[in-house]
């Protein structure tokens, strides 16, 4: 009796050693089994005739039973050219019955347990169902009868009696546990617990070399896995040519959750005690800042009324000196001076004082003494309107206006900034070459193109580029002044969050502005927490080009920055953005190379940032927006783990926050209409088809609102137009309605090609929904045997895909489903070698993805979606990779194999296994 015969595969695979012995090994059996002399002897017989009169070759009274896992049928039917008797008689070991369990029990335990004994061992086993109805595990049946005599041999009894079933089985599993790593290191639990269970508590895998990596950072000895291995809690086999590592039951998943659970709740409960510390150290300087603030701002207040004063005196005393027309204008002269020193003061007042408010979210106090500023300007007589006072007076309302858009009032925002802007550009063309004319202009000019875009509006590319045209010449200029290089800095920032994958240099050259300003020194705290959200902002270039380790250093460096002005100045707004993003682009590359639970400690870190920026400055709608994200993020994240219903519900958390929002935002509008319809899809895919048309009819409500805001030709409706055909076309794939999906796919793409919006955020979501829409399109014409037809909406889609370099792993993995679909659509159109030609490239790249893969359930989707195409079109391998897709479906998580575009998936494999011709979803037609 040969039992885990598997590891022959597995073990006896880790070196070269290992793999002759196992060689040898095999040989032997096939030997033995098929009654044929082996080499050594039949060399020996052909020298030595009289040799074979001393065997028997006749006789054959024995038996070889091989058990093994069925996972492991695939590396058992390789051996069938060498032993094929191996195929002539087999038993699957299912679920045993109450009587076949008592059997296992008392049979091998005679002597050891009594008929009572061994019945209450299965009823315990069973989980206190009786005999006749019992369905026992028996992993779980074999293990509890080891524990047992264990505890018995332990306390020197001759039987087994029903006292030690005392507790429950959690209990003995339990203890198994502990027994297992109670020599080993707190660390290697931690390692198990982390790496081996899912998040919601299954079973997970991991390759050998992690494993022992892991193992050997927590301090582990280097034995350490071979041990566990031997003390059959874990075990190593191999899945597509990789060493994996699991535990050895599923039984253990309750009871190493358990430990887990109570292992993160007593860190929890130590890291909270931790964090309220840190927090009531930071409420204290915060506290300290924003008292300190308050007195600078009321002091700054009572300036401002006295500025005003001030001005409005020296008016007054100019109209009396003209009225007595006093000799040689010395009054007037005067009055002139006390105006000029005022309004250069309420300038100071709303601006550099300001920069200093909105730092710490004093929002609505800028709002105020902007607007007393607006009030005296627009108080004075044409009389006293003079270059500087216009001029004044433009900057101002350029002020005011981007406090209006900070606070997402933009109809409102945007009309201030045209007065101011058009004012500034009176100025220069009558010669006006001014600094604080160019100033003004510029942060005018690039204000009203962030309004603009956010208003749904085209051309704001061209005016950050206009905006820094501006204000570069004076920033080039000899000794540049401190308000140069401070605006140079924004302005650059701006132009280089517009430019994309070209707004590396620009951004540099942001930073090079703040550096100037003693931002790395920390000698301007306003300066160092804008030159962290510079680095951050350039994450973004060296993100999409895939220049992820540059990226990473920049990221952490921002970071590190935005702490240390934080650490100084508690609650700094700009500091606090700047931190929320580096950790956002961290996350996101984590997400790419799918270390997901790494990604969400990311994005929870940078959660933390946008909820404090939100409690401090409410009236901030993009940092309301950050809050949402977050929490789109995680919902995203959670979809391709395998939870879609957690994911459900985190996209209901994100509607919620962007509902409280006015609608007019187009980031607020197309957002709505994108997370309703995605959550309608997945909510139809689990089969919760009510709140799939709630969803749905929400879509429809902001659709119809949308319209009456916005014309047919605005960026945003077209967009949330789009996205709403678009998830029609899903759930009609969803409900087997082939032919209807096929007429939204093709009315989406309509919408999709329409967008002319220069925002790279935008064109880069666009080119998404456009290769998804098209994969819609292929999947619907296949499931209607139109294969020519879905062949060429895959190549659509691969055209779509190669319009941007394929930098990062994200990419390729697109653009592997997108020739996935294309190579199958082939497949059926009778053209193997083309078909071949294109997935075999694909699965070796989904086996390298899936090498690495930490936790992606919706990775190894894409494999098994690969190895079944691959299948189709490689006759000699065809049984193996269809056993093999199916093998890594059933890996899954259960939710996501319950998903009804899972078992769509699923029922294909299964057909083609038993020869059946293609079909689509449930319920559909055969094609």
């Amino acid at each position: 009796i040969f039992d885990q015969f598997e590891e022959i595969f597995t073990l006896g695979q880790g070196d070269d050693f290992g793999r002759a012995r196992a060689a040898t090994f095999v040989a032997d059996l096939a030997d033995l089994v098929e009654n044929r002399p082996p080499a050594a002897l039949e060399a020996k017989l052909e020298s030595d005739e009289t040799a074979a009169e001393r065997f028997d070759f006749a006789r054959s009274d024995y038996r070889v039973l091989i058990a093994l896992r069925e996972d492991y049928l695939a590396p058992l039917e390789g051996l069938k050219s060498s032993m094929p008797s191996i195929t002539q008689n087999r038993l699957r070991l299912a679920p045993m019955t109450g009587q076949q369990a008592l059997a296992a029990v008392t049979g091998p335990g005679a002597g050891l347990v009594s008929d009572e004994v061994a019945a209450a061992i299965v009823r315990f086993v069973a989980g206190g169902a009786e005999i006749a109805n019992a369905e026992v595990e028996p992993s779980l049946l074999s293990l509890i009868c080891r524990e047992l005599n264990d505890t018995r041999v332990a306390q020197g009894r001759e039987e087994i009696s029903l006292d030690l079933l005392d507790g429950s089985r959690s209990a003995i599993l339990g203890n198994f546990y502990e027994r297992a790593l109670a020599d080993q290191p707190a660390a290697v639990r931690r390692v198990i617990e982390d790496e081996l269970l899912t998040a919601s508590g299954f079973r997970e895998n991991i390759a050998e070399e992690r494993m022992q990596a892991s193992l050997a950072a927590a301090g582990a000895s280097p034995g350490t896995l071979a041990v566990l291995v031997n003390r059959r809690l874990l075990r190593i086999e191999e899945r597509l040519d990789v060493r994996r590592v699991e535990l050895t039951h599923d039984v253990l998943c309750d009871v190493v959750k358990g430990s887990r659970d109570l292992r993160q709740e007593r860190e929890a409960r130590d890291r909270t005690e931790r964090l309220l510390a840190e927090q009531k150290a930071r409420e204290l300087a915060a506290r300290t800042a924003l008292v300190r603030a308050r007195q600078v701002a009321t002091v700054c207040a009572v300036l401002a009324l006295l500025a005003i004063v001030a001005a409005s005196f020296a008016y007054v005393s100019t109209q009396r000196a003209h009225r007595a027309e006093l000799a040689a204008g010395e009054s007037r002269a005067a009055a002139e001076r006390a105006r000029s020193e005022a309004e250069h003061l309420l300038g100071y007042l709303n601006d550099d004082f300001a920069s200093e408010l909105e730092g710490f979210g004093r929002l609505g106090l800028v709002m105020e003494l902007g607007q007393k500023e607006l009030d005296y300007y627009r108080s004075l007589p044409a009389a006293l309107q003079t270059t500087d006072t216009i001029r004044s007076e433009a900057l101002a309302k350029v002020r005011f206006g981007i406090a209006l858009q900070m606070q997402a009032k933009l109809p409102q925002a945007a009309s201030m900034l045209s007065d101011a802007v058009a004012a500034l550009e009176k100025l220069r063309a009558a010669g006006d070459t001014s600094e604080g004319t160019a100033i003004g202009l510029g942060l005018g000019i690039g204000a009203k193109g962030d309004v603009d875009e956010r208003l749904g509006k085209s051309g704001s590319l061209a005016l950050a580029q206009q905006a820094e045209e501006v204000v570069r010449p004076y920033f080039d200029a000899p000794s540049p002044s401190i308000a140069v290089r401070r605006t140079y800095g924004m302005l650059a920032t701006s132009l280089g969050t517009y430019l994309g994958e070209d707004g590396e240099a620009v951004l540099e050259r942001a930073r090079l502005a703040y550096a100037s300003l003693g931002a790395l020194e920390l000698k301007d705290a306003q300066a160092a927490a804008n030159y962290a959200a510079a680095e951050a902002f350039e994450c973004e270039p060296l993100y999409d080009r895939g220049r992820i380790e540059e990226m990473r250093k920049l990221a952490n460096e921002a970071a590190a920055l935005a702490s240390r002005v934080l650490d100084n100045r508690p609650g700094h707004l700009v500091a606090l953005r700047a931190r929320r993003s580096a950790n956002s682009y961290l996350a996101a590359a984590a997400r790419d190379e799918m270390h997901l639970g790494e990604a969400i400690a990311l994005f929870a870190q940078a959660d933390v940032d946008s909820a404090a920026l939100v409690r401090l400055d409410p009236t901030n709608v993009e940092d309301r927006f950050g809050l949402e994200s977050s929490a789109r993020r995680a919902a995203e994240i959670a979809r391709e783990m395998g939870r879609p219903r957690e994911a459900i519900a985190k996209f209901g958390r994100s509607l919620a926050d962007l509902r409280s929002e006015p609608p007019g935002s187009s980031l607020r509008d197309a957002l709505v209409v994108y997370e309703n319809a995605a959550r309608a899809v997945l909510q139809a895919d689990v089969g919760d088809n009510a709140s799939s048309a709630d969803s749905l009819a929400a879509v429809e409500r902001e659709l119809e609102g949308l319209r009456h805001r916005r014309g047919p030709a605005d960026d945003t409706r077209i967009r949330s137009e789009g996205f709403d055909i678009s998830a029609r076309a899903d759930l009609a794939l969803l409900q087997g309605d082939a032919a209807s999906a096929r007429a939204f796919a093709m009315k989406s793409l309509e919408y999709f090609l329409q967008s002319h919006s220069d925002n790279p955020g935008v064109v880069g979501a666009m080119v998404d929904r456009r290769i998804f829409t098209n994969l819609l399109l292929a999947e619907a014409n296949y499931r209607l045997g139109d294969y020519a037809d879905a062949e060429q909406a895959a190549r659509a889609a691969l055209e779509v895909v190669h319009l941007q370099p394929l930098f990062r792993g994200p990419e390729k993995r697109r653009e592997a489903r997108v020739v996935t679909a294309q190579a199958l659509a082939l497949a059926r159109l009778g053209r193997t070698n083309d078909a071949r030609a294109l997935i075999e490239p694909v699965v070796k790249l989904e086996r390298a993805f899936y090498a690495r893969n930490r936790d992606s359930a919706l990775q190894r989707l894409d494999l098994a979606r690969a190895l079944f195409v691959q299948g189709l079109v490689d006759r000699t391998r065809r049984a193996d990779l269809l056993r093999e897709a199916a093998a890594t479906i059933a890996a899954l998580p259960a939710e996501m194999r319950g998903l009804r575009s899972t078992r769509t998936l699923t029922a294909r494999i299964d057909d083609e296994i038993a020869g059946r011709a293609p079909t689509s979803l449930p319920g559909t037609p055969r094609t």
